[in-house]
């Protein structure tokens, strides 16, 4: 059995993280991603698949990739060492606006 290091672990999680990052740009690019759908028409007596562009998006696929999008950060934070302020502190709720100086 070959025993791989953990530097090479790291490596082939990092570049794992950079080329799903890149499909993911690719996707979101798209301004039509997810309003596409596969649907099937019959044409005589044959079923034919095809792409059609609806105006609802697809929730579903929406959340798929909001899930991606979640755990890429999460695995990045820990290769990184990045703290998530979020998670580090105590979560009052309270989102706090910075005060606006009278004229």
């Amino acid at each position: 059995m070959i025993c791989i290091k953990n530097e090479d672990k790291l490596k082939t999680l990092r570049h794992s993280c950079e080329l799903l990052e890149k499909r993911l740009d690719e996707i979101l690019s798209d301004s039509k991603q997810f309003n596409r759908y596969i649907v099937n028409e019959k044409q005589g007596g044959n079923t034919v698949c095809k792409e059609a562009v609806f105006k609802k998006a697809d929730d579903k696929a929406l959340k798929n990739i909001v899930g991606i999008l979640k755990e890429t950060a999460d695995i990045k934070r820990t290769l990184f060492e990045i703290e998530d302020e979020g998670k580090s502190g105590a979560q009052t709720g309270v989102i706090l606006i910075p005060e606006v100086s009278e004229k």
